[in-house]
């Protein structure tokens, strides 16, 4: 799910995103909630009231830590962060953060490019495990 209405990625990433049979992407969305079950994220409610079953999110929401309503807002201190393990793991199976919108007190573009490459990298092993 991309706000955007185009990726804005190397040609190359785009074409593997593409290419990938487990990744669906949808331009020009917004979520508005997520749908949680026995504590792990199963869906995507969008705006407009489209909803996308999932079996995990990446979020990417930047130095305003504006989280969805619902049940995200379990993955959220009281400062409005997203709490995250080393590998940007939620305390909600199937999310994951990283940046500035998971580390208050790291605000940088060195710091948030090393915490997407580590949560990218554990969300994409954990999308392996799906049948």
């Amino acid at each position: 799910m991309h706000r955007g209405d185009a990726l804005r990625c190397q040609p190359r990433f785009a074409a593997r995103i593409a290419a990938s049979p487990n990744i669906a992407v949808r331009l020009a969305s917004t979520a508005s909630s997520l749908r949680v079950a026995n504590g792990a994220l199963t869906g995507v409610l969008l705006q407009g009231g489209a909803s996308l079953d999932v079996d995990g999110l990446f979020v990417r929401i930047g130095v305003d830590p504006s989280v969805p309503p619902g049940d995200a807002r379990r993955a959220a201190g009281a400062d409005g962060y997203l709490r995250v393990d080393g590998d940007g793991r939620t305390a909600l199976g199937g999310l994951w953060a990283a940046g500035d919108c998971a580390a208050p007190a790291h605000q940088s573009v060195a710091w948030a490019v090393g915490a997407g490459a580590r949560a990218a990298a554990a969300a994409a092993a954990a999308l392996r495990e799906v049948p």
